[in-house]
């Protein structure tokens, strides 16, 4: 059973801050997957 559309970018957000949570992910494929201005563009 895939995901709706609707609940993709949920799951692809909720994915990225459990990542984030437990460390920092690699920011090429961070700005590549959803560019956040809250994150330091290092």
């Amino acid at each position: 059973m895939y995901p709706s559309s609707s609940d993709l970018p949920w799951l692809v957000l909720s994915l990225l801050i459990s990542t984030a949570s437990s460390r920092p992910p690699p920011p090429l494929s961070l700005h590549h997957l959803v560019p956040s201005p809250r994150l330091p563009s290092v």
